[in-house]
Parts: C-alpha cells; sequence; structure tokens
C-alpha cells in the first residue's frame, strides 16, 4: 500500500470510521487545480446553456431527467486537465489505501443537477431516492462541487454505516425510498449534509453508505468519479458506465502510465 501524507491519512481514517471524508482540495497536494478549474468553469457555462427540460416526453420521468451531462469523450479531447484531476498522485494514494487494492475509475460524469423549479417533476426522482452503489463491496466516489453548495443548493447528503438500514427492507416499494420514507426509520437528526465551498471534495464509499442527492433550488454543478477495485462484483455495469469503446479517447488525456487506471481495460 502506498505511504501517505498526514492529510491523506487524515481522510482515509475518517472513511473507514464514517463513510464519507470532506475537504478542500487545496489541503491536498493536486498541481492540477488552478488549470481545472478555469477548464470546469467553461465546461459549467456550456451546460448552463442547455435546456432545462428534456424534449423527449419518454425522458421526463427517467432516473437522468433532472440533470445533463457533458461528454466525457468531449472532456478528454477539449478539456484534459478536467478528466485527469481525478488521477492525481495524491488522490490515488487516498483511493488505493481505501480500497486495499490498486483503484480503477469505472464511471466519470461532470454535470449540471437542474433547480427544482425548472424540472418536470420536484418529487425524488433518480439519484435522489436513497439508495446503495452496489458495483463492487467497496465503491469510492470523489464528488468535487464546481460553484458553493449550502443546504438549498443540493447538497450531498447520507447516513453513517451504524444508520444506514438494510437496503432489502426495501423491496416492496420497489426501493423508491424518500426523505418521507426513511423518516420514521432513521430522524432527519441523524442525517449527514455535505455543503460546501467550490472545491470541496467529497470522498464517500457509496457501497456503505446510505446516500442521496437532495433537490437543490438552484442548479447545481459538480464533478464525479468512481472507483472500484480491478475485479468488482458487477463487472456489467461497470463496463455499461465506462464503455470499452471510450478507452482510447480517454486514455489520451492520461499519461501511459495511468492507463490501467481505466477500470475496463482489465475487465
Amino acid at each position: 500500500m502506498p505511504q501517505l501524507q498526514p492529510t491523506e491519512q487524515s481522510l482515509v481514517n475518517q472513511l473507514n470510521q464514517t463513510g464519507v471524508a470532506v475537504t478542500p482540495i487545496d489541503r491536498l497536494d493536486l498541481p492540477l487545480n488552478p488549470m481545472m478549474g478555469y477548464q470546469a468553469e467553461q465546461l459549467c457555462a456550456q451546460l448552463a446553456a442547455r435546456p432545462t427540460m428534456p424534449t423527449d416526453a419518454s425522458q421526463q420521468r427517467s432516473c437522468l431527467s433532472h440533470t445533463t451531462a457533458a461528454s466525457p469523450l468531449d472532456i478528454a479531447n477539449r478539456f484534459p486537465a478536467v478528466f485527469s484531476w481525478g488521477f492525481q498522485p495524491s488522490l490515488m494514494r487516498i483511493a488505493d489505501a481505501y480500497l486495499q487494492v490498486p483503484a480503477c475509475c469505472t464511471a466519470y460524469s461532470f454535470r449540471r443537477d437542474f433547480a427544482a423549479a425548472q424540472t418536470f417533476s420536484q418529487a425524488q426522482i433518480g439519484t435522489r431516492y436513497w439508495h446503495y452503489d452496489g458495483e463492487d463491496h467497496r465503491l469510492l466516489r470523489m464528488i468535487v462541487y464546481l460553484h458553493d453548495v449550502d443546504s438549498s443548493g443540493g447538497p450531498f447528503e447520507y447516513l453513517e454505516p451504524a444508520d444506514s438500514p438494510p437496503y432489502a427492507q426495501f423491496a416492496a416499494i420497489d426501493y423508491k425510498v424518500t426523505d418521507a420514507v426513511l423518516k420514521p426509520i432513521v430522524p432527519q437528526a441523524r442525517w449527514q449534509t455535505c455543503t460546501g465551498k467550490a472545491g470541496t471534495l467529497i470522498l464517500a464509499d457509496l457501497a456503505r453508505v446510505f446516500h442521496h442527492g437532495t433537490i437543490p433550488q438552484r442548479d447545481r454543478f459538480a464533478m464525479f468519479y468512481s472507483f472500484v477495485s480491478r475485479w468488482p462484483t458487477q463487472k456489467e455495469s461497470c463496463r455499461r458506465a465506462l464503455r470499452a469503446d471510450r478507452l482510447d479517447v480517454l486514455k489520451q488525456a492520461l499519461p501511459p502510465h495511468l492507463h490501467y487506471r481505466l477500470g475496463c481495460t482489465y475487465f
């Protein structure tokens, strides 16, 4: 396992204890921060110019209807610092140490979550339901807030492992766990909400903590990486998230010694 810097070790310790760790990105040794920030602002402006509603009626109630995302291939081609930001040595040391195996990226997203007033429905849908991610025994999600996110800005919300209920108990409602369903089971006072300034990094094991994205009252812009082992328990799901036909383009944004971090290469 890698030798960690003190700040990195502290974050790994928090992950092991509570399943989540939060830090400003400038507390870590991340040389790409300035260039990522510059390119990310350009991407945010492009996403902000998109329509706020799906034009296809069949998509208006789907799990995607509350978001719009930039193409990973476009990001790799035109904004390489944005894509490669998550593969810097400090972050890889944290991921490897927490997963206890070499971490591989199986999903990446740079997206805008629509404000409640702009979406087809203000109800909880898609990733706004409480849920677990089950691609592997441990799944480390890195979330970077690109603008300030307060309590009304759509913060990531989770339950610590001791409070996270068994998912099977929600089978009868097709796992559509809303706030109203959860409150009688876990009091809202025990829900953990991750607010933060632009440049806040959230590290979360989404296989261990029950979690969801809250409904923002204004558009939220964020970047997401998912890291698992090279032998995830749900290989097909990982293949769909980061398809093999994209790998050659995505690799161009990374130096050769990091190509093995794109997990689909090894599935």
